[in-house]
């Protein structure tokens, strides 16, 4: 079966996902990009709130790092993420647990 899987996850090489870059008005552009990443669970209990909570820390992670390749620093850069309880965590005052 791990054969199989392992055969099929080459053909992934083949998929291209089209960005989206549009002018909104003189000297404005906006560029959408689409990005998933997946990653094996621990084999010990995480809740799906802390891979949620995960999730959102690789794609802030991503975003940071393309803005300074891209020497883009001033950029504004929009989040989004349909786990309530990820913003939750996010959005929370206070002191913050060590998240590891």
């Amino acid at each position: 079966m791990f054969k199989k899987w392992k055969n099929r996850v080459i053909e992934l090489k083949k998929i291209a996902i089209l960005r989206r870059l549009s002018r909104l008005s003189f000297k404005q552009v906006t560029c959408q990009l689409l990005q998933a990443r997946s990653r094996v669970a621990h084999l010990k209990n995480i809740t799906i709130v802390r891979l949620e909570l995960l999730a959102c820390y690789i794609g802030a992670r991503l975003a940071d790092t393309v803005k300074k390749d891209l020497k883009l620093e001033d950029v504004d850069v929009f989040y989004w993420s349909d786990s309530m309880d990820a913003l939750h965590c996010i959005k929370k005052e206070g002191p913050w647990k060590t998240f590891v």
